[in-house]
């Protein structure tokens, strides 16, 4: 009996060993949530203690948390979990979360699993605090030779919900010399919201230290950054184009800018310009430079040019030299304005003391309107004054090209003058070409000679004059016009006016007159003596008058008549004179009665021709023996 009563009781010791051996087995983790520490407007330090690891070697640990509204509106869970942390032994463990929002209550618990098993800690609370008004300040950035940009940070605005932010700066001298005051500030900037600002100086001197600090004000209350200094750099040789001004057609202001003298105190600044087509067909070169200036500090300057060709595109660039060392900057354009042109046309309605200039204006270029004028001057005032002119028209304007001309008067007799058009837009003049004219030759005349009818041969006078242009590109040659009476004595007793208008070619002339009542026609030979103040004409020809009977032009007078410059004393000995030029108008005066005699045949004019032939030989004879004037 006691045997198995010892044996039921070893059993039950054996049983409740396994009993226990299991329940051991079967132990998880233990954790407690700790408060949170390093509590900010915008993160925390979360904290726990793992108690236990149950019956694992290592545990995972973290943090589930939530904002109050969140956890109580979701049946108290929680939105958010720290990454997990492997944990090999109890002992205390932490988290920091840094995405907070500021004057929020959050909840959170201490999580620990082993994969089997989860325990977790109580449930805790903390609340974030409103940031304080608060700025921080940054390193400057983008500093150069003369500027800088001032770098902040608003880390909270405290409990306002706007302040205004700045800078304060100075140079390292005034911040030095009086007690680490600033001299300068920025201009304020409103900010809703904690974050980076900037603010960008560029009114500062090279090579010079300053002191800066970032502000934050709310209206009652001031937080100032660390004070921070940066240093500007020495300027490098530099210069910059800048956009040509006050572009006419023919001239331009060009522009630039010194940046900067490097270590010298004075460079030299100018221009190289070109037109585009050598600036493209020579590589990008220039064929053109302006006179250098001297710069002893940075800044603008410019360059006016001139003497430049209408609506061209022109290249051009800035220069700085120090002497060892050359700046180029960008290549820049301009295109000037299209310039008004004009061209110089033949003068006409030429006298001897009055003509017409004419031109023709072929382009306005880019204006609405132009003045247009001529320039006119004697040969001996043109020559002797280097091509300039001494008389000017009155100026018309015009809005549309075309012909244009101008009346001038009071001109002198036989002389060469020259002339061009002009044409203004205002900025811009533009010349045609110089062209010639020479006015009128007028000489008065006074001769002698003979006329006839079909049957007497009767001594005639002629007192007029005659007037010469010379004719545009044709040397020597002239249009005539030749005015005067021809008085015929008895038994003809008549003054028969002539108007005579032809063509003088070197020595021999053609004229000829037409109106209601007559027709006239001469020939002859024209020859000045070798002084050129005497002049002699000979010339034949005929007179058709009304016939009496009323048949028109029927009376004819056939004439031969010697004429000469009066007053003038006249050597005719000389080679080529008028005594000898007799004998070819004689020839031709011999040619025109022959071809006369056709409608004369029976007249008994042959007697009559004989009788003028005699007396023209006796006159030569006379001239050519004598050598003296022929009318005395």
């Amino acid at each position: 009996m006691k045997f198995r009563n010892w044996i039921a009781i070893t059993i039950l010791v054996v049983l409740s060993a396994l009993l226990l051996k299991g329940i051991a087995s079967a132990q998880g983790p233990e954790i407690t949530t700790d408060a949170a520490t390093d509590v900010t407007s915008n993160s925390a330090t979360l904290n726990g203690t793992l108690s236990g690891l149950g019956n694992a070697s290592s545990v995972d640990v973290w943090f589930d948390y939530a904002t109050d509204a969140y956890y109580t509106g979701n049946g108290g869970t929680y939105s958010y979990s720290t990454a997990p942390q492997a944990m090999g032994a109890a002992g205390p463990f932490n988290s920091s979360i840094n995405v907070l929002s500021s004057n929020t209550t959050y909840h959170f618990r201490a999580v620990a699993s082993d994969g089997n098993d989860t325990a977790y800690g109580n449930d805790t609370t903390f609340t974030t605090p409103a940031p304080a008004l608060g700025v921080t300040t940054d390193a400057a950035t983008d500093v150069t030779s003369n500027s800088a940009t001032l770098n902040g940070t608003l880390s909270g605005l405290g409990n306002a919900s706007s302040v205004n932010v700045w800078f304060d700066y100075a140079t390292d001298a005034y911040y030095i010399g009086n007690g680490g005051t600033y001299s300068n500030s920025t201009v304020p900037q409103a900010m809703g919201a904690a974050g980076p600002f900037n603010s960008s100086i560029n009114v500062l001197s090279s090579n010079t230290t300053y002191h800066f600090r970032a502000v934050a004000s709310d209206g009652n209350n001031t937080a100032y950054g660390n004070d921070t200094t940066f240093t500007t750099p020495t300027p490098a040789l530099g210069v910059t184009t800048d956009a040509a001004t006050g572009v006419t057609s023919d001239s331009a202001t060009l522009n630039g800018t010194l940046t900067g003298l490097g270590n010298a105190s004075s460079v030299n600044v100018w221009f190289d310009y070109a037109i585009d087509v050598y600036y493209i067909g020579n590589g990008g070169t220039y064929s053109n430079s302006t006179v250098p200036q001297a710069m002893g500090a940075a800044g603008p300057f410019n360059s006016s040019i001139s003497g430049l060709l209408g609506n061209t595109t022109y290249h051009f660039r800035a220069v700085a030299s120090d002497g060892n060392n050359t700046t180029y900057d960008n290549d820049t354009t301009f295109t000037t304005a299209q310039t008004p042109e004009v061209t110089t046309d033949t003068a006409t309605d030429v006298t001897s003391n009055s003509a017409t200039l004419n031109a023709n204006l072929t382009s306005l270029g880019n204006a609405s309107s132009v003045s247009v004028w001529f320039e006119y001057a004697t040969d001996s005032f043109y020559v002797g004054n280097s091509g300039t002119y001494s008389n000017s028209t009155v100026p018309q304007s015009m809005v549309a090209v075309g012909l244009f001309n101008s009346s001038i008067s009071g001109l002198s007799g036989n002389t060469t003058y020259h002339f061009r058009a002009l044409a203004s837009d205002g900025s811009t003049t533009v010349n045609g070409i110089d062209a010639i004219f020479n006015t009128a030759i007028s000489v008065n005349l006074q001769g002698w000679g003979w006329c006839t009818n079909y049957n007497q041969v009767v001594a005639i006078t002629f007192d007029g004059y005659t007037t010469m242009v010379q004719r545009a590109n044709a040397s020597s040659t002239y249009s005539m016009h030749m005015v005067g009476n021809l008085t015929l004595p008895a038994p003809y007793n008549e003054i028969i006016p002539l108007d005579m208008y032809g063509n003088r070619a070197r020595l021999v002339f053609y004229l000829r007159q037409e109106a209601t009542g007559k027709s006239v026609s001469f020939v002859g030979s024209w020859v000045f003596n070798n002084t050129g103040n005497g002049t002699y004409i000979g010339m034949s020809g005929w007179v058709a008058l009304p016939n009496p009977e009323g048949e028109a032009l029927k009376t004819t007078r056939i004439c031969f008549a010697v004429l000469r410059t009066p007053t003038v004393e006249v050597q005719l000995t000389e080679l080529g004179s008028f005594a000898q030029d007799l004998d070819s108008i004689l020839s031709r005066f011999v040619k025109f009665v022959d071809k006369t005699l056709d409608t004369l045949v029976g007249s008994g004019f042959a007697g009559i021709l004989s009788e003028i032939l005699q007396r023209i030989a006796v006159l030569l004879a006379h001239i050519m023996a004598a050598g003296i004037p022929y009318i005395t």
